[in-house]
């Protein structure tokens, strides 16, 4: 997992990903185009939620894979900060371009599941994917995650309108 110290190699790390994020036939993720990058503010919710024990609501936990000295993509489960909400939390992920479709989005995935599943408060993990990332679409699937719902036009990135799929896995079926 991510300590504190690695401040610097996930802001970073997230930068490089924005830049990306649909240019140059990318795919459109949640680091959306036209966006702009706030460092400060990335740097104070990582301080923030990374700080957290994991019985304080709004905790955050990342796992990333590094190549050399760089985070290249990473993988976070976060909580809301409501008490009632606390047996789920939703998960992230995300890989630099080079390293997408070389199986390391599934075993971050995996790997952060099975943490999930030692967590006794935890029973759910949900999360969201763009429909014009039908890749990530199929992971989730193929991972157990069941589609729930759909929000028709939820985002809009150079005025074409994206839908957004809602899925969750049960953790303890």
């Amino acid at each position: 997992m991510v300590t504190l110290a690695d401040e610097s190699k996930v802001v970073a790390h997230v930068y490089r990903n924005r830049k990306e994020a649909g240019r140059e036939g990318d795919i459109i993720f949640g680091f959306v185009s036209g966006e702009p990058f706030d460092e400060d503010g990335w740097r104070k919710r990582f301080r923030e939620n990374n700080k957290c024990s994991l019985e304080s609501p709004g905790w955050t936990r990342f796992l990333v894979a590094i190549d050399g000295e760089d985070i290249i993509g990473g993988v976070n489960l976060r909580t809301e900060k409501l008490l009632s909400c606390q047996h789920r939390a939703s998960l992230g992920i995300v890989l630099e371009q080079p390293y997408r479709n070389q199986g390391l989005g599934r075993q971050l995935m995996e790997t952060i599941i099975e943490w999930a599943r030692t967590q006794t408060r935890l029973e759910w993990i949900d999360l969201d994917v763009f429909a014009t990332n039908p890749r990530a679409h199929t992971l989730y699937k193929s991972m157990g995650f069941v589609e729930w719902g759909r929000c028709q036009d939820r985002f809009r990135v150079d005025d074409k309108p994206i839908d957004d799929i809602s899925m969750s896995l049960k953790l303890h079926p």
